[in-house]
């Protein structure tokens, strides 16, 4: 499952990959908006509509396990 959400975020828009990789490494949203220039808000944005896609696209998955 874990490489179905890593192979998921590959297709996902770069603003939304990289937030959320960031997240995932354990940046704040501060330094997430430092590192890619973007306001915070937008950072929260992009994490909450990254994530959103990605259940999404892999929900259907999640019930086979």
């Amino acid at each position: 499952m874990a490489e179905r959400v890593r192979e998921e975020m590959k297709l996902l828009p770069s603003e939304q990959r990289q937030c959320l990789e960031l997240k995932i490494e354990g940046f704040s949203y501060e330094e997430t908006a430092e590192r890619t220039g973007l306001a915070i808000g937008a950072v929260k944005s992009h994490i909450q509509n990254g994530r959103r896609m990605l259940w999404r696209k892999t929900e259907g998955a999640l019930a086979k396990t």
